[in-house]
C-alpha cells in the first residue's frame, strides 16, 4: 500500500524550484560543491542531497521572509495604533481646550453681567441717595425758613457768638448740650456748621458722641448745604 503524501503544496513548489535549478544549471555552487564532496563525487546522490539541502535553504529563506513580513505588518499596525492614539489624545486635548475656553468665556460673561448689575445698583443707589439728599435739603430749607419767620416775631434768646479757649463756637456748645431749638436758631442766623474746635471736631460730631441724634442729623444736612452753597 503506497504511503500517503503529507507534503504541503508550498513544499512541492520548493522542490520544483530546486529541481529547476539542477536542470537549468543555475545551481547554488557552494551548496552543490559541498553535497558533491559529501557523497564522494557520486553525481546522482549529490543531486538528491542538493535538492534536500536546497529545499531546506529555500524553506528557511521563506520562513525568514514571512517572519520579516509579519514583523513589518506588526510594526505598521503598532504605528497605526500609535497614530490613532495620538489623534485621539489630540482630539481629547482640543475638546478639553474648547471646554475650558467656553468656561472662561462664560465666566467672563457672568463677571460682566455681575459688574453691570452692580453698576446699575450703584447708579440706582446714587440716584436714590441724591433724591433723598435733595428732599432732606428741601425739608431743611423749610425748617430754616420757619425758624427765621418765627424769630422775626418772637426771637429766641441765646448767647452771643464767642469762640472759647477750646475753639468752640456757640453752635458747638449748643450741640454739645443737645439744645435743639438753639441749634436751629443759630443755623438759621447764619452760624457756620463747618467750624471745628481745636481738636478738629464740628458741632455735628459733638452731638453724635453725646447721643444728641436729632441735633446731629440736622447739623449733618446743615454742613452739606453750607459746603455746597457757602452759606445757609
Amino acid at each position: 500500500m503506497p504511503e500517503a503524501d503529507n507534503s504541503a503544496p508550498e513544499d512541492d513548489a520548493l522542490y520544483e524550484k530546486a529541481w529547476a535549478e539542477l536542470e537549468g544549471g543555475s545551481l547554488n555552487r557552494g551548496l552543490w560543491a559541498r553535497c558533491y564532496a559529501e557523497v564522494d563525487g557520486d553525481t546522482e546522490r549529490a543531486k538528491a542531497r542538493y535538492i534536500k539541502a536546497r529545499v531546506a535553504q529555500l524553506a528557511q529563506a521563506e520562513k525568514e521572509r514571512q517572519e520579516a513580513e509579519f514583523s513589518r505588518l506588526r510594526d505598521r499596525q503598532r504605528s497605526e495604533r500609535d497614530a490613532q492614539e495620538r489623534r485621539r489624545a489630540a482630539a481629547e486635548a482640543e475638546a478639553q481646550r474648547q471646554r475650558e475656553e467656553r468656561e472662561r468665556q462664560e465666566a467672563l460673561r457672568q463677571k460682566k453681567l455681575q459688574e453691570d448689575r452692580e453698576k446699575e445698583e450703584r447708579r440706582r443707589g446714587l440716584h436714590g441717595r441724591e433724591a433723598q439728599e435733595e428732599q432732606e435739603e428741601f425739608d431743611f430749607g423749610e425748617i430754616v425758613a420757619n425758624v427765621r419767620k418765627r424769630n422775626s416775631v418772637n426771637p429766641l434768646v441765646v448767647e452771643a457768638e464767642k469762640i472759647d479757649t477750646w475753639g468752640c463756637s456757640r453752635l458747638i456748645r449748643a450741640a454739645q448740650a443737645g439744645r435743639y431749638e438753639e441749634v436751629l436758631f443759630m443755623v438759621a442766623e447764619g452760624d457756620d456748621p463747618t467750624h471745628s474746635d481745636s481738636s478738629g471736631m464740628r458741632a455735628r460730631a459733638h452731638s453724635e458722641v453725646r447721643g444728641h441724634n436729632k441735633c446731629a442729623r440736622f447739623l449733618d444736612i446743615a454742613e452739606r448745604v453750607w459746603e455746597k452753597n457757602g452759606r445757609i
